[in-house]
Formats: structure tokens, sequence, C-alpha cells
């Protein structure tokens, strides 16, 4: 899914009200999301029928990256989670840290808090089918809060877009440190002291069943070692 232009991507409703085949026009041809937001919080937000068949498919990505290896003769892939049942081998290759961030002015911002002060707070999260997002779920699951009571303002699919609408105040978010790094350099969010963060996230080398081609073995035994290095 595309980013959501903090600039012209933010909506009031009574402006959407006013304008709203000129923002729908708007939409189709540049298939950028709007958030309709409502007395200054986000009530809602618009997608193109593009948009919206693209987030319905990635629900589906993880297992055609699974079933596309395990059909090949050859082939080897890294994803951030594991497809029960695919007929594929993986291998833990790496760590990301998954950190929580939010505005400089979040009320959240130079405390310590707990996982439940954090799920009480208006989110921005990943797209379902995610590594991001399978990481979340468990965190909260192991504090025993549900995904569903959650406060979400938006669901984006790249962690550089949620990394933006945080920036733009509408939530704090969980995330990779890789990808809120610029930002946190930046000052245009801060890390929060959350209990259970930073957090690791595996990386997973996916190969088909019965082990990778001669080309593939060697990619992944350098893989292994430029991370061992590190």
């Amino acid at each position: 899914m595309k980013e959501v232009q903090v600039s012209d991507g933010i909506v009031p409703l009574g402006e959407f009200k006013a304008q709203a085949a000129k923002l729908l026009k708007r939409l189709g041809e540049s298939g950028e999301p709007m958030v309709i937001t409502q007395n200054g919080r986000p009530a809602g937000v618009l997608l193109s029928p593009r948009e919206f068949d693209l987030i319905q498919e990635r629900q589906r990505f993880l297992e055609s990256v699974a079933a596309g290896l395990a059909d090949a003769e050859a082939g080897i892939g890294i994803t951030g989670a594991e497809v029960k049942g695919a007929r594929v081998d993986y291998e833990k290759v790496g760590v990301d840290e998954l950190i929580a961030i939010a505005p400089p002015g979040s009320p959240l911002a130079g405390a310590r808090h707990s996982m439940h002060r954090l799920a009480h707070s208006k989110l921005v999260i990943r797209e379902v089918g995610s590594g991001t997002r399978q990481t979340t779920e468990s965190l909260l699951a192991e504090h025993g809060i549900d995904l569903d009571s959650l406060d979400i303002a938006l669901e984006l699919g790249t962690g550089e877009a949620v990394v933006t609408a945080v920036e733009g105040g509408l939530g704090a978010a969980i995330v990779s440190r890789l990808v809120a790094q610029r930002a946190l350099a930046l000052g245009s969010v801060v890390e929060l002291d959350i209990e259970g963060f930073p957090a690791e996230r595996p990386f997973y080398a996916v190969t088909p069943k019965g082990g990778p081609s001669q080309s593939s073995r060697a990619f992944l035994d350098y893989l292994r070692e430029s991370i061992a290095r590190e």
C-alpha cells in the first residue's frame, strides 16, 4: 500500500463532504490513501479499489513465497515469519529489533510504561501477514492483550509508511529499529520506554524441501558469514 502523504493525504470530514467528487477523483488517479479526520482525530481511511485489492493480497504474500520455493527446482528467500504447513525449510539467519515509537510530544514519551499503557493508546500498525504484525501480536498475547481491543488509527503496508504516520501525529507504533533510525536521528519520532521492548524479530532463510541448489547454498553460507562478522 502506498504511504499516506501527510501534506495532502489527511482530510477533515467537512472538507471531504464539500469536495467529495474532487477528492475521490484524486484518490483514483494517485492511489494514495486518504485519512479522514473528525474533530482532529482519525475517523477512517479511503483506499482506491486497486489499493484495497493489494491489501487483500498481503495476507497471501508469505504463503506465495513459500509455495513458490516449494515448487521450484532451486531458490532461496528471506522472510520475517514462518508459514505453518509450507513445503519449505526455514533457517534463522539473523534478528532485527522491534521498538515502540511515538511523536516527540506524546504523553508516552519521557517515562517508562507498561505494555498495557501502550496498548490503550492510539496505534498505527502493519498489515495482516507481515512479520512485524505477527511479532506484535505475539508480544501482546504474552501480556494478555487481544488485538481486537486496540485503538487502531491505521493499518499500513510498509514500515516506512508506519513511521511517516507517526511523524504526522497519528499515533504510536511498533516498528523495526532499522526502519525508524532516520526518523529517530532527525528527532521526528522518539523511542518509547515500554516493558518488553526492544524485542527481537527473527529473519529466516527459506529454501525448498530437500535443500537449496549449489548456488543458493553458497549464497546462504555467505549470508551466515556476513551476519556472524557483525
